[in-house]
């Protein structure tokens, strides 16, 4: 549990179902809504494809249950979302 102040942990949150267009500084301005963005990519080939998911890292758990409760669309698409796995 969550004690007093600067006991707030980070949240990372795994991005599935990205189009080929979605960018980094796209999923940054996505999320910056819901919280402050610590880390954000959208994943990339060694050759510069696009792999279709990605990353966010929110300074909070609050921030990315918030984000978990309700459809993200990015790039026109409803992405698939869970929290990442150590």
């Amino acid at each position: 549990q969550q004690g007093g102040s600067g006991a707030a942990r980070s949240a990372k949150l795994f991005l599935g179902g990205l189009t080929r267009n979605t960018t980094t500084q796209q999923l940054r301005e996505h999320f910056v809504k819901y919280g402050r963005v610590l880390d954000c990519v959208a994943m990339r080939h060694p050759d510069g494809r696009p792999r279709g998911f990605g990353y966010v890292t929110l300074d909070t758990v609050a921030a990315a249950e918030r984000c978990l409760m309700e459809p993200q669309v990015i790039d026109g698409r409803i992405i698939d979302m869970k929290k990442a796995v150590p």
